[in-house]
Order: C-alpha cells, then sequence, then structure tokens
C-alpha cells in the first residue's frame, strides 16, 4: 500500500499473522534510572542479515503518532525525522539470519521514551525505513502496596499505596482489578485495503478506525480521535473491551499526598477467582508523566 503527499512517497508494506495477546501482562517489567534494558527486535526473515540501527528517542507516543500521521497525511515528514534525529542512545544493529536481534542500553533518566528500530538511506535519494516503535516508561519512583490477598465481592478493597522517597507535588493515582480470564485479548483487523474501509478491533472494542475527508485519508483512535478520549470515555472503553463485570477501576482527585487509600467497588455480579491488581501514580497536567507502577494479585470470593 503507498501513498503520495506532497511529492514524497510513503509505503506501507505490513506481514500479517495470527497471534493472541495477553494483557495485563502476569508480570510488568518495570525501569528505573541507572537499569539496562535489554529488547528483542522479532524481524522477518525476509531481513535476515540487514544491518540497521537502533535509536532511542525521548518522546511521548502522542507525539510519534502525530508526527507520523502529518507524514501521511500531508507528506510533511520535518517532526518525524526531527524527533528520529533526537535520540539519546544509538547504536549499529545487525539483525540474524531470522531477522532477529537483541539490543540492550542503560536509562539515565526518568521519563518516557520509544525505542526505534530504522534504516536511513541517502543515495540517490533520501529514503527512510522504519521498522519497529516500542514505548519504554522509565518510573521515577518505587511504590508499596498494601492490600488484602482475599477479599468478598460485594464490599470495597481498600488499597494503600505509598511512593518511596518522593516529595509532595501534584500526584494523581489510579486502581483497577481486572480478572485473570478477562485479559486475554483478541486484535483484529478488519480492511478492504482501503483506508475508510479499515478497522482494527480489540475484544470488539473499537481500536483505531479509517476515515476519509475529501483528498485526507487518515486513522482515528478509537474511532473518535485521541483528542475527544477522557477519564470517562477510557474507563466505558475499557469496560466494552474487557467486560463490564470482570473489572473494576479508581481514580483519586488530584493530591499532594505520597501515600493515599484507594477504595475498589466490587459488586456481586462479579465472578469469583483472582484479580489483577495494577496501581498507578501519574503526575496530572499536560505532560501527564507516569511515575509509579505497582502490580499484585487479589482473590476475591463470594460471601459464605
Amino acid at each position: 500500500m503507498a501513498a503520495a503527499r506532497d511529492g514524497k512517497r510513503i509505503d506501507f508494506r505490513l506481514t500479517f499473522m495470527s497471534k493472541r495477546f495477553s494483557y495485563p501482562l502476569t508480570s510488568h517489567q518495570l525501569y528505573y534510572p541507572g537499569d539496562i534494558v535489554t529488547a528483542i527486535f522479532h524481524g522477518s526473515n525476509v531481513l535476515g542479515g540487514e544491518s540497521l540501527e537502533a535509536r532511542l528517542i525521548r518522546t511521548k507516543l502522542r507525539q510519534i503518532t502525530e508526527a507520523l500521521k502529518k507524514a501521511v497525511d500531508e507528506g510533511n515528514t520535518y517532526e518525524l525525522r526531527a524527533l528520529l534525529d533526537s535520540m539519546v542512545w544509538r547504536a549499529p544493529v545487525t539483525l540474524d539470519d531470522n531477522g532477529d536481534a537483541i539490543i540492550s542500553f542503560k536509562v539515565d533518566e526518568p521519563g518516557q521514551y520509544m525505542l526505534i528500530i530504522v534504516k536511513e538511506v541517502n543515495v540517490p535519494h533520501h529514503r527512510l525505513y522504519l521498522y519497529s516503535l516500542t514505548p519504554i516508561i522509565v518510573l521515577r519512583y518505587g511504590m508499596t502496596v498494601s492490600a488484602p490477598d482475599k477479599a468478598e465481592l460485594g464490599r470495597p478493597v481498600l488499597i494503600r499505596a505509598n511512593l518511596i522517597n518522593a516529595s509532595p507535588s501534584n500526584y494523581r493515582y489510579g486502581a483497577i482489578l481486572i480478572h485473570e480470564d478477562a485479559y486475554q485479548v483478541l486484535v483484529r483487523m478488519r480492511t478492504s485495503g482501503r483506508c475508510p474501509q479499515t478497522t482494527i478491533t480489540l475484544n470488539n472494542a473499537l481500536l483505531l478506525k479509517g476515515v476519509a475527508v475529501k483528498e485526507l485519508r487518515t486513522f482515528k483512535l478509537f474511532g473518535v480521535g485521541l483528542e475527544k478520549v477522557d477519564e470517562a470515555f477510557l474507563v466505558n472503553w475499557l469496560a466494552k473491551a474487557l467486560g463490564a463485570n470482570k473489572i473494576s477501576i479508581s481514580l483519586t482527585d488530584e493530591t499532594k499526598n505520597t501515600s493515599v487509600i484507594i477504595p475498589l467497588m466490587t459488586d456481586r455480579s462479579m465472578p469469583e477467582g483472582r484479580y489483577i491488581l495494577l496501581i498507578v501514580a501519574w503526575k496530572p497536567g499536560a505532560k501527564g508523566d507516569l511515575v509509579a507502577l505497582y502490580q499484585g494479585f487479589i482473590t476475591l470470593t463470594a460471601s459464605q
């Protein structure tokens, strides 16, 4: 599939495979300043022996998607190239015969990063091959959490979270319980080969939708565009994707406290069993930086 914008040609070469992903993961790899990150690039065997480059750039997913959108919609590649050139680390990568490679690097500062696998060719003209984009979050703080191992359905579950060595500032906290059976995620793409007839769903909840307005072809996240997504929309979307009676979400108001109690509501319509507990803390506002993450498990049982 190819698109031409403002004298620039953009080719999309996609390989489709049947794959089932599970999320949330049974464990999350957490990174803190000073850690060594090891990543595996799984490429096509067509790329076996290729010489590529790994680049780590400090940027948010939204920034990179907006830059890609401008490149595809308008042929404006300036922001994309500027992002790709603003790396904090880079290294050559030689793929093995299967098209795979192992990449290791150190992260020094907290923040949001993107690990990108690229190839640039400048002769006879500039060509940019973009093979992979992987978000990496380096957390600022650790988190200790006090939560019961077991709880009774129909009663609130009280979660106590504490940021380690954190100074009072503006924070928000969120907690989510997800039944283990609910985190099997099926991603399905349906397309006729044309942008307006392309959708990507996650467990039948709309994730991406192609739209066409005059000459413009683009994709809108959740079918409405990221600019229209707020907390209420995201909570409802998660309930649709994972099952309304298999998930419980609680968000705090903005607070300067580094220790909080978060109540998670449960009801008797929820199935018994083991639930994954995720606790996050972030800085509210335009940046919305995630500063801490915790994962554990709670077993919910019916009253005797």
